[in-house]
């Protein structure tokens, strides 16, 4: 019972929030839909009502002179209230509002969606935890919260309509409602119990259902398949791929055999119970002391409690069910924001190279091992520094620290003396440009995917200047449409790019943005040696007097810098230039001539 109360508490719990976001999304629209299904519920029995009154008068009044008028008057009334049954409920309900609602809440649920995980910390975005949570939710929520107002909305008509039929059939006897109530219960009680099933086998598929994904991923991808047919794995991948829709089917099909088993028996009581009772009021009808009519009419409200009862127990246990996918939306929406400002933030006016320091900086991500430990060194304005250190060393956990996508667990980062955690975020990252190694693709033109460097200006020289710096302009020229030409195969006339230009189209970015500091994470991995030298080149020219932190293992492109700090195990092992540490038979010497014995 406990567990029963609390699943009613969450269910109305999500009816509130659902019609509340139905409202804010739609406020006009969520009224009418509403008002619609409480005519809906109420039709029924008027149309029902005038049915019997027609035929009555037809067995009362055949020889009357006034027959022809009173059975003509009321089956204009039965036409009209059908009109109004078809033009205010289905028409406008089912076919008008249904639809057009489900589009405008979709519109809005999208953008909602979009702006909460477009906003999630980086630790909520690397938390298996959370991953599970959205890969839920994404494919899931336009239909699913759609779907649930739709449910709300019949409910409310079930029970619109419960509570006429109820108030007709209680001038036959003041128990029949309570009895065909009754009888609709099983079948509601049944989809309650056993409607959870979808649920469960989403639940439990989860893991089951991303390895499907994951496995359509790969097969599907042009570098899965030009691989596998080299590998000649194709059959293995797909061989798994059925293996794991044969079990996740397997896993729905035993609890939707065990379910229409159950609604078999039950439809065979409930036809049972109305069977007894109308042949309870069948000496009434014989007597003459019930009209036709109006045996008509209570067999058809019946009828109509018994549909509506189990309709609208149907729509309930429907509704828990919903309810679960929609509790995993509003978790997602609610989940609270780990990198926060503190309140009237710090500012710098002037947007230049600050003076960065790590004091004593200790970090571990959250579940796991220390990373850093009572790091400590600065960056001066300016300055160009490099992070060295093999996997694992700490240094992207480093640029995420300085990012402020984490905060340091010991220490302080402080940017012109200034405490990182009193900065406004927005005003840091005006200073912050960052090229990472998995950078993104943009499937845009040339020309937009080179000013998203910096959106708020619009300088098309700036922008080739940055294109020219970058390499890019090599292949940008011999496009038909130049720098309008649209890149990727996502849309109409796209065209791909090897992964060194696209690489260099990102670097393009970089030089467009020229922020006062520019990170820069394996920026050169899938460019050639020759196109490297001329970038950096370009880079450290344009970049004077700004500062520029790099992640590299290519000790070509480190050598350059003017400091070189050596990670490993999350600690300071080296610092200093180039020609300095290469004095010190130490870890960043044994690298490079390991590095550098392989080009001889």
């Amino acid at each position: 019972m406990t567990e029963l109360t609390t699943n009613l508490k969450d269910l109305i719990r999500n009816i509130t929030r659902v019609t509340k976001l139905g409202y804010e999304i739609a406020g006009n629209m969520t009224i009418w839909y509403y008002l619609t299904a409480l005519l809906g519920g109420i039709m029924p029995v008027v149309t029902a009502f005038i049915i019997q009154r027609i035929i009555n008068t037809s067995f009362t009044s055949l020889a009357s002179a006034n027959y022809f008028y009173s059975t003509f008057g009321l089956l204009t009334v039965l036409i009209f209230a059908y009109f109004l049954k078809d033009i205010l409920y289905y028409t406008s309900h089912y076919q008008y509002l249904d639809y057009i609602f489900r589009n405008k809440l979709q519109v809005g649920l999208n953008t909602k969606y979009l702006d909460k995980i477009s906003q999630l910390d980086m630790q909520h975005l690397e938390d298996p935890d959370t991953q599970d949570l959205i890969a839920k939710v994404k494919d899931t929520y336009l239909v699913q919260i759609t779907n649930f107002m739709s449910l709300v909305g019949n409910l409310f008509a079930g029970l619109i309509g419960i509570v006429t039929v109820s108030l007709s059939l209680i001038v036959f006897n003041s128990w029949l409602p309570l009895i065909i109530i009754s009888v609709s219960i099983p079948r509601g009680v049944w989809k309650l119990k056993n409607g959870k099933f979808a649920w469960s086998m989403f639940s439990s598929g989860a893991p089951e259902l991303k390895k499907l994904g994951y496995l359509k991923s790969v097969l599907g991808e042009n570098g899965s398949i030009i691989e596998s047919k080299i590998f000649q794995s194709r059959q293995s991948l797909m061989d798994k791929t059925i293996q794991t829709q044969d079990r996740l089917y397997e896993l729905n099909k035993k609890p939707i055999d065990r379910h229409f088993i159950g609604l078999l028996i039950i439809s065979i009581f409930e036809f049972a119970v109305l069977f007894l009772i109308l042949n309870s009021y069948l000496p009434a009808l014989q007597s003459g002391a019930m009209a036709i009519g109006t045996f008509i009419f209570l067999n058809s409200m019946n009828y109509s409690l018994l549909a509506d009862g189990s309709s609208t127990l149907a729509s309930f246990s429907n509704l828990f069910s919903q309810s679960l996918y929609i509790d995993d939306y509003f978790k997602l929406q609610e989940l609270p924001k780990l990198i926060t400002e503190k309140p009237n933030p710090i500012t710098f006016e002037e947007i230049k190279p600050p003076l960065i320091e790590f004091k004593n900086v200790s970090f571990n991500y959250p579940k796991g091992e220390p990373i850093l430990k009572n790091l400590s060194f600065t960056i001066h304005p300016g300055e160009t520094v490099a992070l060295v250190g093999v996997n694992g060393a700490g240094k992207s956990t480093i640029i995420k620290l300085l990012c402020r996508f984490y905060d340091v667990t010991e220490g302080q980062i402080l940017i012109n003396g200034v405490d990182l955690r009193d900065l406004s975020l927005s005003n840091w990252y005006q200073h912050l440009g960052t090229l990472f190694q998995h950078f993104i693709k943009y499937q845009f033109t040339v020309k937009e995917n080179i000013m998203l460097g910096n959106s708020s200006i619009y300088d098309e020289d700036k922008m080739k200047l940055a294109a020219k710096q970058s390499g890019a302009v090599e292949f940008i020229d011999k496009f038909e449409k130049g720098y309008e030409q649209m890149l990727g195969k996502q849309f109409e006339d796209g065209q791909e790019l090897s992964g060194g230009q696209w690489q260099k189209l990102a670097i393009a970015r970089a030089f467009y943005e020229q922020a006062p500091v520019l990170i820069m994470d394996e920026p050169t991995s899938a460019i050639d040696a020759e196109a490297e030298q001329e970038i950096f080149e370009n880079l450290l020219n344009v970049y004077q007097g700004k500062t520029l932190l790099l992640v590299s293992h290519r000790f070509s492109t480190v050598r350059k810098a003017e400091k070189i700090i050596v990670l490993d195990q999350g600690q300071i092992i080296e610092s200093g230039a180039h020609t300095d540490l290469m004095k010190n038979p130490q870890k960043y010497a044994k690298m490079f001539n390991a590095q550098a014995k392989g080009y001889l």
